[in-house]
């Protein structure tokens, strides 16, 4: 019988993590910072830094070939993910607590707020595939 193991490995990163993400080998990091560190999942390296928000970042999802970011500036940001650009940002009037996609929809809570944005401009690439 074979058996798994888990192994432990403990990533650099600094201050709380408020959410975590993953995409084939990498692994997305969230915490009180503008910054969203990209972790490569074999090697335990930080492969790259996604700039672009003004204050913390709160949420994250990755969605097909995409990463949607939400931050403390009340915005929500789409980052392609072959690229590393961000090729989209959402100004909203409210902090962004957490994301769900469904198809061309995207879901946006908030502490006292639910929204759905429609996605389906086409500079956004792959963020929700036609089925």
């Amino acid at each position: 019988m074979k058996k798994n193991y888990m192994k432990q490995e403990k990533l650099d990163m600094e201050g709380d993590i408020t959410c975590l993400v993953t995409k084939d080998q990498w692994l997305f990091s969230a915490s009180y910072s503008e910054s969203i560190p990209i972790w490569n999942t074999e090697t335990g390296k930080c492969v790259g830094i996604l700039e672009g928000h003004s204050r913390e970042v709160t949420c994250l999802l990755v969605a097909g070939d995409v990463l949607i970011s939400g931050s403390q500036d009340q915005t929500v940001k789409i980052w392609d993910l072959k690229t590393k650009e961000c090729v989209f940002t959402l100004t909203l009037d409210y902090v962004p607590s957490s994301f769900a996609a469904a198809d061309h929809l995207l879901f946006i809570g908030s502490m006292d707020n639910l929204s759905a944005e429609l996605i389906n401009d086409p500079k956004i690439l792959t963020c929700y595939p036609e089925k």
